[in-house]
C-alpha cells in the first residue's frame, strides 16, 4: 500500500506527525486506543514517561509509533514474566527500528540538510501537485 501511494503521487507520502507527548489529539486519540492492544498480563501504564519516550523515540510519526509499539511487544515476549517495560522501548528502538534512527533523528531536530538526505522527507511543490491532482478530480 505505501508502495503504491508513492508510486501514484510521485513519491510524496504525507505523515501526520505528534509535535508534543501532552497534546490531547496524541494522548486521548492515539496512545490510549494504541495502549488497549498490550497483549501481556502485566501490562504498562499509560503516563507521561512512556508518551514522552514514544515521541522521542519515532519523532512522533505515527506509521512509526506503531511499528515501535509491535517491536516493544517483540522484545517484551522474549521475557518468561508477560510484562510490557519502557525498557522494551527502548530495546525495540535499538534493534528493530535501528534502520531508522537517522532518518527520526533528522525529523526531531527539523534539520533541512539532514531530511535532504531521504527522498521521504525533501519538501515538494505543494502547490504543484495540488493544482496537478485537482485536474484529475
Amino acid at each position: 500500500m505505501s508502495t503504491l501511494q508513492r508510486l501514484n503521487t510521485a513519491g510524496y507520502h504525507r505523515f501526520e506527525q505528534f509535535s508534543d507527548h501532552t497534546a490531547p489529539r496524541f494522548r486521548s486519540q492515539f496512545l490510549d486506543v494504541l495502549a488497549r492492544y498490550q497483549y501481556v498480563q502485566k501490562k504498562l501504564p499509560i503516563d507521561d514517561n512512556l508518551a514522552k519516550l514514544i515521541i522521542d523515540l519515532t519523532a512522533g510519526i505515527q506509521r512509526v509509533i506503531i511499528a515501535l509499539w509491535i517491536a516493544a511487544h517483540r522484545v517484551a515476549f522474549e521475557r518468561a514474566d508477560d510484562s510490557l517495560r519502557l525498557e522494551d522501548f527502548i530495546t525495540a528502538a535499538q534493534t528493530w527500528l535501528e534502520p531508522l534512527a537517522p532518518a527520526v533523528a533528522a525529523i526531531r531536530e527539523g534539520s533541512p540538510s539532514k531530511m535532504a538526505m531521504y527522498e521521504d522527507l525533501v519538501l515538494r511543490d505543494t502547490p504543484f501537485w495540488s493544482e496537478f491532482w485537482s485536474r484529475f478530480s
